[in-house]
């Protein structure tokens, strides 16, 4: 299950409850959502004044996301678990949206989010980026040097519009008014205030009574009028995004130009033309990451059960800039908007775990019983997963640890160092319920490190002359104890004379680990015998999520005792006593009667 906002009938207001949480199909991506850009096309919706949007209620709302991708379907390509994406992606049709805490989406519709962009401004960019770039690029052709006018150059899509076209080498104008036109100048563009300033002044001091070779209107109305008549003659191209009402050609026509509309939903409502709406975005990330494409957001922090408050301040006007909404805890709680996750708790281990797709492969620290990320563990048994392959130095005990996943016949396949007093671990093994590869211990201990390190691979004399390195060590058996397979040999090469193998690095989509204290950006500290496999489990996982004994705020802990620092670490789980104090000894031993 989980929270969703959602519209039942035009006219009433979207309410927040629980519902059941998709599973992606065929060609789709399940991203758990950490923000939700809102546009003014949401309110439309809600009032049943959009049409065009071909709405049913009811219906998830919310047309932009960023978020982190928590499953695919079958024949996804080029995305993978734990990358964070963005995208155009619902809450039109009959296509849920993105104000959930997860969205099931068709992978064409995603881009890998910009690495520069948090996830609140790579969620405010979407629909706004796509609009722009099907106007200046897919209908108009932008060039370098050619003059663009944009009308409405601070708003939603227009500042988009604005450092779309500067992108492409324009001279760039754009109307606005008020402090809007301070707006228009930071982004680099010649401000217009259209309310001072007519048409035929600033079509004859911007172009020399020329006409501008690209006009991008998203205002409509009299602006789109005018647009008729400030194009270049012959060349020039008048492209709207809000070219709805009636308007005459005739300005347009005795110019000899040309008029292109836009409308944004097509691949979304037909189900055609989706792939390149993910070719535009990666397009857009490519100039965000270099620099020349930034939303600018507004200053308030909204959240999922602050909707209506969003939807206000989109209605009223008094929105300065992208209003976003934070989903989850992927997104920072900063409301400046521009920092990376930074708030990385997350308030219970089952959420943390969610998204943890069947046949994921998990790193796991601890080393027998100490150390252990028990409370995930746990959580992980009780989300019904299965299919895991597991890295561990070992696999717990029989009723505890990863045992538990072993008794429940969660695991399909483990890598470790030594069984040790799993009992069940054996017999699995040994019965060819379970794949096993074992690896000498520090050899396991550098694979790890090495994932984590963007080291692919490296040489040891570990398992040289032994079947670790020459093949032939047992991974699996039938029920009858044949060998049905075996280690494959490894490469060999001599260095100063002496032979050593070749080990690949170990990189899992998530890793599991327990630490003593941890502060809300992930910075980890860990106690005496548990700094074991926890740095190294942290390190090689795609998504690392530890589980903290005490949390801290941030400059609580001194950077010279951090153990594992938060760039390793995506969330926190603040345990409670009672499962801090959870810690199962695997042999007691005490001493006898003298």
């Amino acid at each position: 299950m989980m929270k969703a906002v959602v519209l039942d009938e035009f006219g009433s207001a979207p309410s927040l409850r629980t519902v059941q949480r998709p599973a992606p199909g065929p060609g789709e991506a399940l991203v758990r959502v950490a923000a939700s850009g809102v546009n003014p096309l949401d309110l439309k919706i809600i009032a049943g004044a959009a049409a065009h949007a071909r709405v049913e209620p009811p219906l998830v709302l919310g047309i932009d996301l960023a978020g982190v991708i928590a499953a695919v379907g079958e024949g996804v390509r080029g995305l993978r678990v734990g990358d964070e994406v963005y995208g155009m992606t619902g809450g039109v049709g009959r296509n849920p949206g993105s104000l959930a805490e997860y969205s099931a989406v068709d992978a064409d519709l995603l881009a890998v989010k910009p690495a520069r962009l948090s996830m609140a401004q790579a969620a405010a960019l979407p629909l706004a980026a796509i609009t722009a770039w099907e106007g200046l690029v897919d209908r108009a052709g932008v060039k370098p040097g050619q003059l663009v006018l944009v009308q409405g150059g601070a708003g939603g899509v227009g500042h988009v519009a604005v450092q779309l076209a500067l992108a492409r080498g324009a001279a760039v104008f754009a109307t606005g008014t008020g402090t809007s036109l301070r707006v228009i100048k930071d982004l680099g563009a010649v401000p217009i205030d259209y309310r001072v300033t007519p048409v035929t002044d600033y079509l004859a001091t911007a172009t020399g009574g020329q006409g501008f070779d690209v006009i991008f209107d998203t205002v409509g109305g009299a602006a789109l009028d005018d647009a008729f008549t400030a194009v270049r003659t012959y060349t020039g191209h008048v492209v709207s995004i809000l070219g709805w009402g009636t308007h005459s050609l005739a300005p347009l026509s005795f110019r000899g130009a040309s008029y292109s509309g836009v409308f944004t939903l097509l691949p979304l409502l037909t189900g055609t033309g989706r792939a390149h709406h993910g070719e535009i975005l990666r397009a857009v990330a490519a100039l965000a990451d270099d620099g020349k494409l930034t939303p600018v957001l507004d200053q308030e922090l909204y959240r999922l059960e602050s909707v209506a408050d969003a939807h206000r301040a989109v209605a009223d006007g008094t929105a300065r800039g992208k209003v976003v909404v934070r989903v989850s805890a992927l997104c920072p709680l900063s409301r400046n908007g521009y920092g990376r996750i930074m708030d990385k708790v997350v308030a219970r281990a089952g959420e943390a775990v969610a998204d943890i797709p069947d046949d994921a492969t998990l790193a796991v620290g601890g080393f027998g019983l100490c150390g252990i990320p028990s409370a995930l563990i746990l959580a992980v048994l009780e989300a019904g997963t299965r299919g895991l392959e597991v890295v561990s130095n070992n696999a717990g005990v029989d009723d505890w640890g990863l045992g538990l996943l072993l008794g429940a016949r969660r695991l399909r396949r483990v890598i470790a160092s030594y069984v040790g007093e799993n009992k069940e671990f054996a017999r699995q093994y040994l019965a060819g319920e379970l794949e096993v590869e074992l690896t000498p211990q520090g050899t396991l201990a550098e694979r790890m490190r090495a994932g984590g390190s963007g080291i692919a691979a490296f040489f040891t004399r570990t398992g040289v002359g032994t079947q670790v390195a020459e093949g032939g060590m047992p991974w699996r058996y039938d029920a009858d104890g044949n060998v049905v397979l075996a280690s494959p040999p490894k490469p060999v090469q001599v260095f100063d004379g002496l032979e050593y193998v070749l080990e690949r690095a170990i990189v899992a989509d998530f890793g599991l680990v327990r630490a003593w204290k941890g502060d809300r950006h992930g910075n980890l500290v860990y106690r005496d015998a548990a700094r074991n496999f926890n740095p190294l489990a942290a390190m090689c996982g795609r998504v690392t999520i530890a589980e903290v004994e005490h949390l801290v705020e941030p400059g609580d802990i001194d950077p010279n005792e951090v153990h594992t620092p938060g760039v390793f670490v995506q969330r926190v789980v603040a345990l409670t006593p009672e499962q801090a104090a959870d810690k199962r000894i695997e042999k007691r031993t005490v001493r006898g009667n003298s």
